[in-house]
């Protein structure tokens, strides 16, 4: 072989090898990017939990503030009724909102390591303590969507006992008789529970807050931690802000 054709020959083994190795390399680079962990997108499941829990924190509010009259105007009540059965009607998708966070996260195969993902995401002290407490983050959730329906019965509480307030233009209490079956008044000796002891809607706000602190890099929404304060019977002083 003449030196000539023997360089070329060098040459073409070169560029075959270096035609090889780039066509590893792109190979292995695509691989990696099918492998690689991409998180499940909850961010408007996050934002239906956090839009419903500011409204029952309002809801609260405004029942509380009426809770201190001794009487109360039709048009004040119906203001009460219209407040709850917004919020039960919105139940519903509460519950999807829940189910719809398991199921993105275990398309995503990260349902079973999601108790430990959960907490390495989490800087708020109190979401972190109640998901040990209730036994981690994927049982809190499937609890959550197996009970959602439980924040009707406490925002039904505030409707019944605002609604043995209600006067009529005579100034009397309205006579349960005349009003419809579904609608009871609550006896004089009725005691609103302490806010505290509405499991419902406290559990509910608690976990609003750890998905929105999941969500939000660390730390919920002021609303969402403003909502779990009021639902859980503590004033804002007990409730820290979460710090990055």
């Amino acid at each position: 072989m003449s030196e000539e054709k023997s360089v070329h020959y060098k040459v073409a083994i070169l560029c075959a090898a270096l035609v090889l190795l780039i066509s590893l390399s792109s190979a292995s680079s695509a691989r990696r990017t099918t492998n690689a962990r991409v998180d499940a997108d909850f961010s408007t499941e996050a934002r239906t939990l956090d839009s419903f829990g500011d409204a029952l924190f309002k809801y609260e509010q405004r029942c509380a503030e009426l809770d201190k009259k001794s009487a109360l105007t039709r048009s004040e009540f119906e203001s009460v009724k219209s407040g709850a059965d917004d919020l039960n009607s919105r139940v519903s998708q509460v519950q999807g909102a829940l189910q719809a966070i398991i199921e993105k996260l275990k398309r995503a195969n990260q349902w079973d390591d999601f108790d430990a993902v959960a907490l390495q995401k989490i800087r708020d002290g109190s979401s972190r303590a109640f998901l040990r407490e209730e036994g981690g983050a994927k049982r809190v959730l499937e609890t959550a969507a197996a009970q959602t329906g439980g924040i009707t019965s406490d925002v039904n509480i505030w409707r019944e006992r605002l609604k043995a307030k209600v006067r009529d233009g005579s100034s009397s209490f309205i006579n349960p008789d005349n009003q419809d079956s579904g609608w009871r008044i609550m006896r004089a000796s009725y005691t609103l529970p302490t806010t505290a002891l509405l499991s419902g809607k406290c559990f509910f706000a608690k976990v609003s807050k750890f998905v929105s602190a999941v969500v939000h890099g660390g730390c919920p929404t002021s609303n969402a931690a403003y909502s779990a304060c009021q639902a859980c019977g503590q004033s804002l002083t007990q409730c820290p802000e979460c710090a990055l």
